[in-house]
């Protein structure tokens, strides 16, 4: 855009407030492109096996926003993802598709209540830990068959928008020192964890076996075994277990772990 004939200069009074009014709109433009904007993370291996690519997390109230797309960028759904008033975590999702299920998370991942917010239906799937096995209420059962796809990503979205999707392994037999490369032939550590799926909760565990496996050598664990995980469908409302191996010998990694 061109413009014509000459600028003339504004009264002295007037100056600096079109000065101080231009500031301010510029800021609020800046804040604005800022509070919209979103970091979209690849979907976990869950999310992908129902066709999402993408999902972004935004704060929304007192809860997270997970909102979950496809390759071409078109939403699939959305969860709200929230605290609720006993401690549990509770994602409600919201399909394209128009199913509408909520998934709560009580006991730390022990218990996962299920609901179809249309009819009502709802149900439990608990851990028995005797037994070592999922028992899932008919309630839940029929909640699942009637609403597969969208228990399984209320699930996905579960995880990402919790406080534990930003728990991960520490860094594997990071070195503490940069001397001589100790063996990893350390001692075995057990991490345990309970999780809406199965990816995160190998997270959980490897980060928990990674707290055991750190001594004065490394950070986390040097080697690790293959992640055991015992879900209730699928790759879905997970208890799981991996074991990993810490630097150093046998012979010295309790003295290791008892001057660290």
């Amino acid at each position: 855009m061109r413009f014509r004939g000459v600028l003339r200069a504004a009264p002295a009074g007037r100056t600096s407030t079109v000065l101080m009014v231009a500031i301010v709109v510029l800021l609020c433009a800046v804040t604005g492109s800022l509070a919209w904007a979103q970091t979209s993370y690849p979907a976990s291996p869950e999310m992908a096996s129902n066709g999402v690519s993408t999902y972004t997390k935004e704060t929304s109230g007192s809860g997270i926003l997970v909102s979950l797309y496809d390759a071409s960028a078109s939403l699939v759904g959305f969860a709200t993802v929230a605290t609720t008033e006993s401690g549990g975590i509770l994602a409600d999702w919201r399909g394209e598709d128009g199913m509408h299920v909520q998934l709560e998370s009580i006991s730390g991942g022990e218990v996962y209540r299920l609901t179809d917010v249309f009819d009502g239906e709802t149900g439990e799937m608990v851990f028995n830990h005797q037994a070592a096995e999922w028992t899932i209420s008919d309630g839940a059962a029929r909640v699942i068959a009637l609403n597969q796809v969208a228990v399984e990503l209320a699930a996905a979205s579960l995880d990402a928008g919790s406080p534990a999707s930003t728990m991960g392994a520490s860094p594997s037999g990071t070195r503490v020192s940069s001397d001589a490369e100790e063996p990893c032939e350390g001692g075995d550590c057990r991490g345990s964890g309970f999780s809406a799926s199965k990816s995160y909760c190998c997270k959980e565990a490897s980060g928990n076996a990674s707290v055991c496996c750190t001594n004065s050598l490394c950070w986390g664990c040097c080697e690790w075994m293959t992640c055991d995980a015992m879900c209730a469908m699928g790759d879905y409302i997970c208890s799981c277990g991996i074991t990993g191996t810490s630097c150093g010998t046998r012979e010295g990694a309790e003295d290791l772990h008892l001057h660290w």
